[in-house]
């Protein structure tokens, strides 16, 4: 396993991916989609290494469309 330091381009904030180099080179040098090659990360870490936005910022950009009893509570 290889960390792969990533920092958030929203909020800056610095993560750490832990991931197979092998896979992550499969995913970039193939048409392969990330969820193939590197599915036993989280949607979150999958997200982070694809677009660089980390998963609170994505879920502030993108919003449920159909938000779940208990997260409207938390609002």
């Amino acid at each position: 396993m290889k960390d792969y330091e990533i920092t958030c381009e929203r909020c800056e904030r610095l993560f750490v991916v832990s991931a197979e180099e092998k896979d992550v080179d499969r995913w970039k040098s193939t048409s392969a989609v990330i969820e193939e090659c590197l599915n036993y990360l989280s949607e979150d870490d999958r997200e982070l290494m694809l677009d660089g936005i980390c998963g609170p910022c994505f879920d502030r950009i993108f919003p449920p469309l159909n938000p779940s009893p208990a997260t409207q509570k938390e609002k």
